[in-house]
């Protein structure tokens, strides 16, 4: 991750989890859904997300950009208890708070 190369694509992979996590706030929940699919269509297709497979270079499903920053900050979690959450877990939140901010509170 130090080569220079890496760097903008780090930026751009944190500001994107930004604006996913930011999402409900502004997108209709119907979009933040078909983002959700074409992320889940970009784990069949490719095997992972495009960004996560560059940035980090591996082959095997392993690195999340979620993992990588805790480890950074000098957390020790599973890799693969934060890949699910990121994968099973993370997007359904943010849909959830889509519905609940859009259709509830309004």
């Amino acid at each position: 991750m130090k080569t220079k190369t890496l760097v903008p694509l780090f930026w751009t992979h944190l500001f994107l989890i930004i604006l996913i996590w930011t999402s409900p706030l502004f997108i209709n929940w119907k979009i933040i859904l078909l983002f959700i699919l074409f992320y889940y269509s970009q784990l069949l297709i490719f095997g992972d997300c495009v960004i996560t497979k560059k940035q980090f270079k591996t082959k095997k499903r392993e690195m999340t950009f979620y993992s990588y920053l805790l480890e950074k900050a000098g957390y020790n979690f599973s890799r693969k208890k934060i890949r699910y959450l990121a994968d099973y877990i993370f997007p359904w939140i943010i849909l959830t708070i889509a519905l609940v901010w859009q259709l509830v509170i309004k």
